[in-house]
Parts: C-alpha cells; sequence; structure tokens
C-alpha cells in the first residue's frame, strides 16, 4: 500500500500453503551490508523475530511489528504528549 495516495502498490493473492515469511522482501546488499538507511518496515506477527529487528537497526533502518503477547520488552525512556521527556520515568519492562 502506497501511505502517499491510499493506493495499492503490490497485491499477490496465493493458497496458504507456506510461511508467509518465505515470500517477505528481501532487501539489497551492498559489500554484505543492507541498505536500510531511513527504511521503515511494517510487519505483522508472523514476521517478528528480534533478531532481523536488531539488524535492521544496526543498518539504519525502522520497524513496527506486531509482536506475541509474551514479549516483555524494556521501557528506556518516557516521553509526554508534546514529545517532552519524563525524567521521572524509569528503565523498566513493559509489563511493570
Amino acid at each position: 500500500m502506497d501511505l502517499l495516495c491510499g493506493c495499492i502498490d503490490y497485491f499477490s493473492l496465493r493458497k496458504d500453503t507456506e510461511s508467509e515469511r518465505l515470500h517477505a522482501s528481501k532487501p539489497e546488499l551492498l559489500n554484505d551490508t543492507l541498505l536500510l538507511n531511513d527504511t521503515l518496515l511494517l510487519t505483522d506477527a508472523g514476521y517478528f523475530d528480534r533478531k532481523e529487528i536488531i539488524k535492521i537497526d544496526k543498518n539504519g533502518g525502522y520497524t513496527i511489528s506486531q509482536a506475541a503477547c509474551s514479549i516483555n520488552p524494556v521501557v528506556e525512556e518516557v516521553y509526554d504528549i508534546q514529545g517532552k521527556r519524563i525524567k521521572s520515568g524509569q528503565v523498566r519492562s513493559l509489563k511493570s
């Protein structure tokens, strides 16, 4: 989906016989380095993989991913609605 114009950019409909992960877009490589500068990847829970998210981050990309309910990430910084950092926010797990 092209978010700028609200148009479908690519659509594929297949019989659900294998993992969706096999059909995920692969980022380009240059000298074994992912080319992800300022790229945002949106994925659902079927693509959630902590190692891949770390790899995306280390190569200049960003990701928003639906994850399993069992994860419990660490909150390192807290901001209010105006974008100002809340200093009293402690580093702790999300569920706590």
